[in-house]
């Protein structure tokens, strides 16, 4: 073979290697340009203030992970976010109480099916002023349901001689607040059981936490993720002289009472919807939720089959 027979030989393997890398380079490159041009899914999520914090990380992870799905928050309430949801104004809705039967029969009118996911504990703390939290560290069942709901407590100096001044009871609306409804159904049995008259009437959850700490005889309800310096959460009990704080072994313990689940809800489980939701259930999805105070799914699980 003469150098002129090598020299082709050489040229055509270069002219074959180089039509391949751009072929290999156009390929990418069309689908690279294609997935740009796919329209952006977005989810739109709402429902429990509780949780909205915790949701704006969550939708932020997400976002950073899908290039083609957007998830956008916002904050109302348990019961305004199912609302919505069957309404078709959100894909997805997040819950401090499971639905209803009156949310069955709303989908079922809107002839939407709903689909229910547990993805978290935590609990309630009952909260109150600084000053109150030196005298009175302790609080009962028997004595909760004559404040919030008798009137039979109305006093300070009924729970501790060494105090004085009326009780000023502070509640949400237990028709949307999650945390509401599950309060009344654990301490009365029902969840829209009657407050007494007095009780002053907030019309979002994050009022909870500044009416309380500029209120010396203030008393009012908020899961544990609100807790801040400017309130202390009482010790709860079925019964008195047996009380449990509202920290994570109790509430794994099963030994503090007010403890209860969340919840996200959908009408569909496909596409971007279901891509969110298998994110908040993931481990990094559970850590989100973790790292905003309240329990992950597993770690709750695993404790209690440990127990057994």
């Amino acid at each position: 073979m003469t150098e002129r027979d090598i020299m082709m030989s050489r040229f055509k393997y270069f002219c074959v290697f180089t039509l391949c890398v751009l072929i290999a380079f156009f390929i990418v490159a069309y689908f690279q340009f294609n997935d740009s041009k796919a329209p952006i899914q977005r989810i739109h999520i709402g429902g429990s203030t509780t949780l909205y914090s915790a949701f704006l990380a969550e939708a932020n992870a997400f976002n950073k992970q899908h290039k083609n799905a957007i998830a956008i928050n916002s904050q109302s309430s348990t019961g305004e976010g199912i609302d919505k949801l069957i309404r078709g104004e959100l894909q997805i809705a997040r819950g401090t109480k499971s639905i209803t039967f009156s949310d069955i029969r709303k989908a079922k009118k809107a002839k939407k099916g709903l689909h229910i996911f547990q993805i978290d504990f935590d609990a309630l703390a009952i909260i109150v002023h600084p000053s109150k939290y030196k005298k009175i560290k302790n609080i009962t069942k028997n004595q909760l349901y004559n404040i919030f709901y008798t009137g039979k407590i109305h006093n300070w100096s009924q729970l501790n001689s060494a105090l004085k001044g009326p009780i000023h009871v502070y509640v949400r609306d237990p028709n949307v607040s999650g945390t509401a409804a599950t309060f009344n159904k654990l301490i009365t049995g029902k969840p829209k059981t009657r407050y007494i008259s007095k009780a002053i009437r907030l019309k979002i959850t994050t009022e909870i936490i500044p009416t309380i700490s500029n209120d010396k005889d203030g008393i009012s309800v908020v899961g544990t993720s609100f807790i801040n310096p400017g309130v202390k959460a009482l010790a709860y009990g079925t019964k008195k002289g047996a009380t449990y704080k509202p920290t994570v072994e109790e509430i794994i313990n099963n030994e503090y009472k007010l403890a209860r689940s969340a919840y996200i809800f959908s009408t569909q489980t496909k596409g971007a919807v279901g891509e969110f939701i298998s994110f908040v259930l993931s481990p990094h999805g559970q850590k989100i939720l973790k790292e905003y105070g309240f329990i992950p799914i597993d770690v709750f699980q695993l404790e209690i089959k440990g127990k057994q």
